[in-house]
This record gives structure tokens, sequence and C-alpha cells, in this order.
């Protein structure tokens, strides 16, 4: 038996795979041969392990409610500045989030938009003090 510390060393692995049943596989592979390389001792108390602690993906998953959600925030807090240009910030916003809503292809982001809305929304805000998230 040695005195010596043990120490814990944080790794992070990343890859490609079809879904997660086939990451979890991988990680087994890296596991089963990243325990190859560690020094065993006859103390089986003190052993060195190499375990899996999370795996995630890191894809980005947009869902579009959302994102719609936050924009609304955002475009109800520029209407509350007054300012000109954060009013005219605030209705391309309003603009994007049609686009958002009803998955309009890049260029065809007014079409269908209802720019009276957009003051219902403006008046809501400054004049009844309401935030609506529509």
């Amino acid at each position: 038996m040695t005195n010596h510390p043990q120490y814990i060393a944080t790794y992070r692995a990343s890859f490609e795979a079809t879904d997660e049943v086939e990451a979890m596989l991988i990680s087994d592979r890296i596991i089963e041969n990243a325990t190859t390389d560690l020094v065993q001792d006859d103390d089986d108390e003190n052993e060195p392990t190499f375990e899996l602690t999370q795996l995630t993906s890191n894809k980005l998953t947009v869902i579009p409610e959302e994102v719609t959600t936050f924009l609304q925030k955002a475009r109800n807090l520029l209407i509350r500045t007054r300012r000109p240009r954060a009013l005219d910030a605030a209705r391309e916003l309003d603009i994007l989030i049609h686009a958002i809503k009803h998955d309009l292809p890049h260029g065809t982001e007014g079409q269908g938009y209802d720019y009276g809305n957009f003051m219902d929304v403006a008046e809501a805000i400054l004049v009844r003090r309401e935030s609506p998230l529509v």
C-alpha cells in the first residue's frame, strides 16, 4: 500500500453518433481503451477507474415557441423605451416573430404580416401598460 495522493482528471471526448445508443457504445469503448492504460496496483482499495459521468448531445435544438416568446419580450422592452429607433427595431422583431411562427422562408418574412397588429401591441404596452405575448 502506497501513501500517494489520488487525483481526478476530467476528459472530454467529442464524436459523432447516429443516436444516443450509439453514443453510449462509443463512450463504453473509450472507457475500455482508457482503463487499459491505467496502472493497476495490488491494492484493490485504490484501484484506478475511468467513468462516464455525463453524455450530452451538442446538437442545437431550437424550439420556435421559445424563440418567439423571447423575441416578444425583447420587442415589448424596445417599445417601452419610447425611442423612435427602438420602435423601428421592435417592428422588425415583430415581423421576424411572424416569420418564425409561420415558418416563412428567407425573403418572405413580411408575407401575411398584419401591420395593424403591431400598433395594437404598441398601444397595449404604452397606453394600457400591458405586456402582450402575441
